[in-house]
């Protein structure tokens, strides 16, 4: 069991110490991390619910295989899942005093983040067994960081925007905080999803390029770092 909950979870720790080492200016509070990373994995209750509602609705649909895959994709898992994230990251850090840097927003998305991808795949684990581990560490769980630090740089954004009083900036960067992470996932499940060798192909180039934009994402937040002042500056 131990051997289980370790492939399960160490991945996702490893890549939120990765993160956390980048916070260069003004570390944020252990236990304030903590409670977002608890919230991630609370936020897998009602993603799975949800999931299990729109996949019972999904099954009436009698379409071709491809929609349905789209549909399911987009719809009954990434939108779902990234709701529920960017929910626990609101709710957890909005209103938090701390929250006063431009790299807090994306720290906070991915401690959320990366909860909710260990709780995920210590479920895949137990219920399918320690060989799926591998294959998940290597794909799934980069693939959460690069969707959470999506919605971490939007949701940096909106905090900007709100502090300088833009409402109407705030709220479009609270729609980029969504959809951008929801379009990221979807494309990344449909892949798996749609049974097209060619799209599986993509996937790998795909989960390439995800992997390249995170590292890039972090590292530029981090020499950006500063107090949250300014307006939103647009998408990175």
């Amino acid at each position: 069991m131990r051997i289980l909950v370790g492939a399960a979870v160490l991945p996702a720790l490893l890549l939120l110490w990765l993160v956390y080492r980048m916070d260069k200016i003004e570390k944020e509070p252990l236990g304030l991390l903590a409670k977002l990373f608890f919230f991630g994995i609370l936020s897998v209750i009602p993603a799975i619910i949800l999931e299990k509602l729109a996949g019972s609705i999904l099954e009436s649909y009698r379409g071709g295989d491809g929609m349905r895959a789209f549909l399911d994709a987009f719809f009954c898992t990434a939108l779902v899942e990234e709701i529920c994230k960017y929910l626990a990251v609101r709710i957890g850090s909005w209103r938090s005093p701390s929250f006063d840097h431009r790299f807090d927003g994306l720290l906070y998305s991915v401690f959320v983040t990366m909860g909710f991808a260990a709780a995920e795949n210590l479920l895949y684990v137990l219920r399918i067994g320690l060989s799926v581990a591998p294959v998940r560490a290597i794909f799934s769980i980069p693939g959460h960081l690069a969707f959470g630090i999506a919605m971490g740089i939007q949701y940096t954004n909106e905090k900007t925007s709100a502090l300088a009083g833009n409402r109407h900036r705030a709220s479009g960067c609270r729609v980029l905080a969504l959809v951008l992470p929801i379009l990221l996932h979807g494309f990344f499940d449909f892949c798996l999803m749609s049974g097209s060798w060619l799209l599986s192909a993509v996937f790998f180039l795909f989960a390439i390029a995800l992997d390249v934009y995170s590292f890039f994402s972090v590292r530029r937040m981090s020499r950006s770092d500063a107090p949250n002042r300014a307006g939103c500056p647009g998408i990175y």
